[in-house]
């Protein structure tokens, strides 16, 4: 990810930096139910957060407040 943002300076394209959001899929006990279901509670939260970011990021882009 880190080297992906590196190339993305030179390519000029826009990253959410924060929050970040990391989940270890293969990590006790199961993140996912077995039709792709997210579980975590603690991830939902979090994913959350990066998404809300994203929105807000959004719409500085297009000049709107928020």
């Amino acid at each position: 990810q880190y080297h992906l943002r590196q190339s993305g300076v030179y390519l000029d394209l826009h990253f959410i930096n924060k929050p970040e959001f990391f989940l270890n899929a293969f990590e006790k006990p199961a993140k996912f139910d077995s039709e792709g279901n997210l579980l975590d509670a603690a991830a939902k939260e979090r994913l959350k957060e990066v998404l809300l970011s994203l929105q807000r990021f959004a719409l500085r882009l297009r000049g709107e407040s928020e």
